[in-house]
């Protein structure tokens, strides 16, 4: 995890130089608890390193995969935004259905997505903490079980400040 972290931090860092963006992909099965209770330890096992698996496969050589809690695994992608990561967890949760497809019950992994750019650097853990915050959305869900987060309009860097923004839309001058 401590290495996972660096690695975070080292691409947060790329980005404060001019980086355009970095995305994290959160995964873990959906009903993991049910899932070890009806196919004991080494099939819970076997299905997260199905998931891990298909992590690598979908991997590029400048991404990273690292294990973030228990059953929860996060894959790095430099470079890449908030639209790609969507299409990218969407193939990671279709190949990884595709592979477990002949079990019983029918196994789905949770998908939790974040991306930053350049204005909206943070700290690695806090990456981290809104990419597990998604995951735990995307494991609530009744059905696609993906969560993307993203910053709300309002707290988005934008060459426009907020007062100029006030006046080319409502045409009203604060002071």
């Amino acid at each position: 995890m401590r290495r996972f972290t660096a690695e975070i931090r080292a691409e947060i860092a790329r980005i404060t130089r001019g980086c355009a963006e970095l995305s994290l992909i959160c995964a873990e099965l959906v009903d993991r608890g049910k899932l070890a209770a009806t196919l004991g330890a080494e099939g819970l096992a076997a299905l997260e390193n199905a998931l891990v698996a298909t992590l690598r496969r979908n991997m590029q050589e400048c991404d990273s995969l690292g294990r973030i809690a228990e059953g929860r695994h996060a894959l790095l992608l430099p470079g890449v935004g908030p639209n790609a990561a969507r299409m990218r967890g969407e193939r990671l949760q279709s190949s990884f259905t595709d592979k477990t497809r002949t079990k019983e019950p029918r196994v789905v992994c949770a998908l939790g997505l974040v991306s930053i750019s350049r204005g909206e650097v943070g700290s690695a853990d806090d990456l981290l903490e809104r990419g597990n915050r998604a995951l735990n959305d995307a494991l609530k869900q009744k059905r696609d079980h993906i969560s993307q987060d993203r910053l709300a309009l309002s707290e988005r860097p934008t060459l426009v400040h907020s007062d100029e923004k006030r006046f080319l839309f409502f045409g009203e001058e604060q002071t």
